[in-house]
This record gives C-alpha cells, structure tokens and sequence, in this order.
C-alpha cells in the first residue's frame, strides 16, 4: 500500500484558494444606502427650488397684514397723509425686499409707472393715481378716498406675481 499512497497523493490536486470578494455586485444594505441619498438629495434640491417662491409669499402675506394695519390705523384716526404715506412706504418696502431695487428712488408718476409694471392691474382710478403719486407729499388730503385707494391697492396686490418680480430683478432662471 504504501507504493498506491505516492500515486494516490500524485492524483490530487492543489489547494485552491477562493476568488476574492468583488465589490460588485453590491449588498442589499448598500443599495438601501444609495436609494435613501439619493431621495435626500431629491429632496434637498427640491427645497432650495421652493425656498425663494415660499420667502415671496411669506413676504406678500407680511406685507398685506401690514396694509390691513395701515388701513385699521386710518379708521381709527382718520389720518389720511399717515395713511399714504404708510401705504407707499410698506410697498416700497416689500419691493426691496423682493430685490426690486429701482424702486427705492422713484416717486410720482414714475412710482405708479413702475406698480403698473409690475402687476396686470391697470385701472387705477384718478383719484388712487393722485393718492399713490401725489398725496404723500401734501399737507391736506381730504379729497382722497382712502377706502377706495386701499380696496384697488389689494386688488393690485393680490394680481401681483412673485415670480414676475424676481424675473425682473434678474433672481429667477428662465427654466
């Protein structure tokens, strides 16, 4: 027996080591990983899209708080230059707020020009045009009727599109 073992022992072959581990294809746990960054990173270039729109409404809806206050305020004192001249220093605010920043230096004509501009309204009536253009820098405004200057202003506010002002201010891609 002992001449079959060396033949026997030439019949083997030699350890054969594994292939080693490959990194493809990947665990399940891997692939869970890669779908979950990629929804996070879904979902964060989806709010920093949504995040300039949601500033400009948080903002309209600042600034059309601040025209009821304006508006109670005149109710109750019956201050109609305090009342214009809040009125067009709150939108003049909201506007630089929105990077509109042409019209920080505008008054008259040029003011109600640049409102048109910017909203489809334009049927502002003669007395609002005077109001808005004009009456802050009067001493006396009895002629102006402040319900109807307030009532068109949220009209025109409420026509008023965001992103048609941050279009003009140059802030939004044309997509």
């Amino acid at each position: 027996m002992s001449d079959t073992q060396p033949e026997l022992l030439a019949q083997l072959r030699d350890v054969h080591l594994p292939e080693p581990v490959s990194w493809w294809p990947l665990a399940p746990a891997y692939w869970g990983l890669l779908a979950l960054a990629f929804f996070v990173l879904l979902m964060v270039v989806f709010w920093l899209r949504r995040k300039p729109q949601r500033r400009g409404l948080n903002l309209q809806r600042a600034a059309q708080y601040e025209f009821d206050q304006v508006y109670t305020r005149w109710q109750q004192d019956r201050d109609t230059a305090r009342y214009l001249h809040s009125l067009n220093s709150t939108l003049k605010r909201f506007l630089l707020a929105q990077a509109v920043s042409s019209v920080a230096k505008l008054s008259g004509e040029d003011w109600l020009a640049a409102l048109e501009q910017l909203s489809p309204l334009d049927r502002w009536s003669g007395s609002t045009r005077h109001a808005l253009a004009d009456g802050v820098y009067q001493s006396t405004c009895s002629e102006i009727d402040v319900d109807q200057v307030h009532l068109e202003v949220l009209d025109w506010f409420a026509n008023l599109s965001v992103q048609s002002i941050q279009r003009q201010a140059g802030e939004v891609d044309d997509d």
